[in-house]
């Protein structure tokens, strides 16, 4: 061990270099291959929603204030109900919808979207059950939110929260605010992986980093007719998923229209939908092959660099190690003294360089098997 001090002291520049140069590269790889993995798996993510399926917007046209009122004297409400238990029967329907909550205070200032004058309205996006399925949402920690036991006057709500989120919140912690005219308590029971995002408002990538995912009530039940229009209209607000052209869609509907006596609403199709999908596509094809070409460079460009570092050394050791022969002294352990604690120096460094990038510990692991390997091998 005291040999191998000496040995760096004595080479303390060329050392550190070598040192350096490794923390360098193991974090750029780290930082290109985390880059990579996300670009990839993402891609998977769109195909996997969106391939060979037609997305079409489905949106009420109760606009005017007279609209609202003969919704009303019409049994309305009833028929909107029918229109939508009929309509999750014949189709696949992803109710989602955006509905601020209003609190007092805000701990997560990413994720306020207005400022109201005497408190703060936060991003919130509503969805079924169907609709987390069908994006292939996934909790990071916590527990599945009971979507069927969810009811319309439920003074306490379990919900997901973004991952940025998490330096506030701790699962079980509550958040008093108002929804749809009635105080309520969110409970937090999971935060959502970090990136997850869904389809909305013509966006493919509408991210819920910084959002509230609330549930929508599974029982609509309730005597406060004002609140069940509010949900109910909201719930109303989605996305057919479909392989049906639009002519033919729109026919299905307007039969379950005549049937539920439900005829306000009209369906926008899906165009930019697809152009974005495959603009989108091609660019993380294009960055995928770039971060390949990248890693294969720096690759080659710090092997040669290292080849060079590693030869000065050797022939430094070989030195030492030839009058250690010829003194009868084992000097073995002393290399792997030397292996071990240039790792441990390029996992400090390193670690000091990605403070700032999400890096999972079992990667860093396996990097540092890997270094320990290459060590050994180049070292010998």
């Amino acid at each position: 061990m005291k040999e191998t001090f000496r040995f760096i002291k004595h080479n303390v520049i060329v050392y550190s270099i070598f040192v350096l140069i490794n923390s360098i590269f193991m974090t750029l790889l780290l930082v290109l291959i985390s880059s990579f993995s996300t670009s990839f798996f993402k891609q998977e993510a769109i195909y996997t929603t969106y391939e060979g399926k037609k997305i079409y917007q489905l949106i009420d046209t109760l606009f005017e204030q007279e609209d609202m009122d003969e919704f009303r004297e019409h049994n309305g409400i009833e028929n909107l109900l029918q229109y939508y238990s009929e309509l999750k029967k014949e189709c696949t329907f992803v109710s989602i919808y955006t509905q601020p909550v209003y609190v007092q205070d805000a701990k997560n200032s990413q994720s306020i979207d207005f400022d109201t004058g005497n408190g703060y309205a936060l991003k919130t996006i509503e969805m079924s059950q169907e609709t987390f399925d069908f994006y292939h949402l996934r909790i990071e920690s916590g527990n599945e939110i009971p979507w069927k036991d969810i009811k319309i006057d439920d003074t306490t709500i379990p919900v997901y929260l973004g991952s940025t989120y998490k330096k506030y919140y701790s699962i079980g912690d509550e958040i008093s605010c108002d929804y749809y005219m009635k105080p309520v308590t969110l409970q937090i029971v999971g935060f959502l992986e970090k990136n997850s995002f869904v389809y909305y408002q013509n966006q493919v990538e509408h991210y819920l980093d910084d959002t509230i995912v609330i549930p929508f009530p599974y029982y609509l039940e309730t005597s406060n007719k004002l609140r069940q229009e509010a949900f109910i209209l909201s719930m109303f607000h989605g996305q057919i998923v479909s392989q049906l052209e639009a002519e033919e869609l729109l026919s299905q509907l307007n039969r379950i229209g005549n049937i539920t006596n439900f005829t306000s609403f009209t369906l926008l199709g899906n165009s930019s939908l697809q152009n974005q999908i495959s603009q989108m596509s091609s660019i993380l094809t294009s960055n995928m092959h770039l971060l390949g070409i990248v890693i294969i460079l720096i690759s080659v460009l710090f092997f040669i660099i290292e080849a060079s570092i590693v030869s000065f050394l050797n022939k430094q050791r070989r030195t030492k190690n030839h009058l250690y022969d010829l003194l009868g002294m084992n000097h073995t352990s002393e290399k792997g003294f030397f292996i071990l604690f240039t790792i441990c120096c390029t996992t400090v460094l390193s670690t000091f360089l990605l403070r700032t990038i999400e890096v999972s510990t079992f990667s860093f692991m396996i990097m540092d098997l890997l270094w320990l390997i290459v060590l050994h091998v180049v070292l010998e």
